[in-house]
C-alpha cells in the first residue's frame, strides 16, 4: 500500500514524540493508529488529507491512552 509507504516515517515521529509523555510505547501507538487507518479505509476510503488525518489520529490515541491512565488502578493482592 502506498499511503503506507508516505506515512510510516511521519506516524513513526508523531508516535515518538507523543508516546512517552503519556506512558505508552510508540509501537503500540503506531499500531493503534494503522489498526484506525486499516478501519476508516475500509469504510470510507482513504482519508482525503493523510498526512493531517495521522497527526489527528496520534492524538486521538494519546488522549484515549492518558483517559485510561487515569482510570487505572495498580493490583494490590493484599487489599
Amino acid at each position: 500500500m502506498d499511503l503506507v509507504k508516505r506515512l510510516g516515517p511521519l506516524l513513526a515521529a508523531e508516535a515518538a514524540a507523543e508516546a512517552y509523555g503519556v506512558g505508552v510505547e510508540p509501537a503500540e501507538l503506531e499500531q493503534a493508529v494503522w489498526l484506525r487507518l486499516l478501519e476508516r479505509t475500509r469504510d470510507a476510503g482513504p482519508p482525503p488529507h493523510p498526512a493531517r488525518w495521522l497527526r489527528c489520529a496520534v492524538r486521538a490515541e494519546v488522549r484515549g491512552a492518558r483517559r485510561r491512565a487515569r482510570r487505572e488502578v495498580p493490583y494490590d493482592p493484599m487489599a
